[in-house]
C-alpha cells in the first residue's frame, strides 16, 4: 500500500522487503523526479539491457527498441515487453503472465518492484531470458543512476 511521506514536493514511498543482510529496502515512487533525470536514468537502463545481448544468439533472443518499448523475442515465440511510464515515473516489464511495476529507488540506484516482491530489473531480464533462451545474460544488478 502507498502511503504518503508527505506534502507538496515529497515522494510517496513504499517498503519493499529486506535485503540480503535484513536491512529495509525502500524504493520511492519518484514523482517529484523531473522528466529529464527520468528518462536519463531509464536510457542508461535500456542501454545495459540491450548491451547484454550483444553477444546472443539473436535466433535465440533478439532485443531491440521501438520508441519507449524495449522488446526481447525469444525463439519459443515468448516475448518480454520493458516500457516506460512516464506518468507514473515507472518501468513496466512484462513476460508471458507476469508483470511488474518498477520504480527508482535512489538508495540503491536500481529499479524494484513496487509490490514488495524485492524484484529488480536486471535480476528480471536475466531470469526471463534464462528461462526462455537458457542463456546466462551477463546483466550485473548494480547501481544505473
Amino acid at each position: 500500500m502507498w502511503g504518503r511521506a508527505g506534502f507538496e514536493g515529497q515522494a510517496l514511498c513504499h517498503n519493499l522487503a529486506q535485503g540480503a543482510t535484513g536491512e529495509r529496502l525502500r524504493a520511492t515512487l519518484p514523482i517529484d523526479m523531473d522528466e529529464s533525470k527520468y528518462l536519463q536514468l531509464v536510457d542508461k537502463a535500456f542501454r545495459k539491457i540491450q548491451d547484454a545481448f550483444e553477444d546472443v544468439d539473436p535466433d535465440e533472443a533478439d532485443c531491440y527498441m521501438a520508441g519507449d518499448v524495449l522488446t526481447v523475442s525469444f525463439k519459443n515465440g515468448v516475448k518480454c515487453v520493458i516500457n516506460t511510464q512516464r506518468p507514473t515515473r515507472q518501468i513496466w516489464c512484462a513476460a508471458r503472465a507476469d508483470a511488474w511495476h518498477l520504480s527508482y529507488d535512489d538508495a540503491t540506484g536500481r529499479w524494484m518492484d513496487d509490490k514488495g516482491r524485492g524484484h529488480e530489473l536486471f535480476a528480471l531480464v536475466r531470469s526471463v531470458v534464462k528461462e526462455n533462451a537458457g542463456v546466462q545474460l551477463a546483466l550485473a544488478s548494480t547501481n544505473v543512476g
